[in-house]
């Protein structure tokens, strides 16, 4: 039997996460840096960087409220549809609050806006040959730092080992990317490998008991019986 607090949290407990989550993402499209599968934690402590976001957040959305771009709003729409089954209103099944992979479809309505901004400026500037040269400028040198860390990120998910190794060198506290790692390196052959990253799992938590079970396994199938007990 059970009692009320085995449910979680409640449904405004659980929207209020968004206060850091949506902030995160937000930055992750900004700056793409650490990309991972395992993010452990939410590195968006600093009250300026939440309020500076939120506030970003808020013009562009009155902004778009008083535009009369139907892009502008079919941006604004898709965004908001994708990002309510990730925004935890229905708990999501999964030990990530944030996971770069639930963001993929609400980025693409950030990234129609951005280009319905960028198209009304060069609009706007286009008897500006100075800014509107500058701003193609600009625009081609974004599109190429973030075409080359595409690329980059691509080499991560070779396979089940490199993407584990990228998990860990991004985020050395997530335990599950430890986790993962171990995985992937018993099902490579390298069972010591295995072990060592099990066991970098227990310094971030001891009780693991996930990570504490397939150390067991290990030890058992080596005939450490006593060990693996």
């Amino acid at each position: 039997t059970g009692t009320a607090d085995d449910h979680g949290p409640g449904v405004l407990e659980r929207l209020a996460v968004n206060w850091h989550v949506l902030p995160r993402y937000l930055w992750l499209i900004a700056f793409p840096r650490d990309l991972t599968n395992f993010h452990h934690a939410l590195p968006l402590p600093d009250a300026w960087a939440l309020a500076f976001t939120w506030t970003a957040v808020a013009g562009v959305l009155l902004a778009g409220s008083r535009s009369r771009s139907p892009v502008v709003w079919f941006a604004l729409a898709w965004y908001l549809l994708n990002y309510a089954p990730i925004s935890n209103l229905v708990p999501i099944p999964s030990t990530a609050l944030v996971a770069e992979r639930y963001f993929y479809l609400p980025a693409v309505g950030i990234w129609i806006l951005a280009g319905a901004v960028a198209w009304h400026c060069a609009r706007r500037w286009t008897s500006r040959s100075v800014l509107r040269a500058t701003g193609t400028v600009a625009f081609a040198g974004v599109a190429v730092v973030l075409g080359w860390r595409s690329a980059s990120r691509t080499t991560d998910w070779h396979d089940d080992v490199t993407l584990a190794r990228s998990a860990v060198a991004a985020d050395p506290l997530a335990i599950r990317a430890h986790h993962n790692l171990g995985a992937a390196l018993r099902e490579a052959g390298d069972t010591d490998g295995a072990v060592a990253a099990w066991q970098a799992a227990l310094r971030v938590d001891p009780d693991d008991a996930e990570t504490l079970t397939q150390l067991g396994i290990a030890s058992a199938l080596s005939g450490r019986w006593a060990e693996a007990e």
